[in-house]
């Protein structure tokens, strides 16, 4: 339902990055495009996403809710 899809945020919002030892909290700016990369499924809330060149996870809720669907740009002949 939300993969492929890119959103805006219009609030600054929390995103998991699990690539280290440690998982941190990553702050993601208000006006950061983000594409969901999976997710979420009926049993687990959050969706993996990639803000430039992290892949973070997030509630589908703060992107539903913190963000607005952006279209793909139509490329010029």
């Amino acid at each position: 339902m939300y993969t492929n899809r890119r959103f805006r945020l219009n609030t600054p919002t929390l995103g998991i990055d699990s690539s280290g030892r440690k998982p941190q909290a990553v702050l993601v700016p208000a006006g950061s495009v983000i594409q969901v990369l999976k997710g979420p499924s009926e049993t687990d809330p959050m969706v993996l996403v990639q803000w430039e060149s992290m892949a973070l996870t997030m509630f589908v809720l703060d992107v539903r809710e913190r963000g607005e669907e952006v279209a793909e740009a139509i490329a010029a002949d």
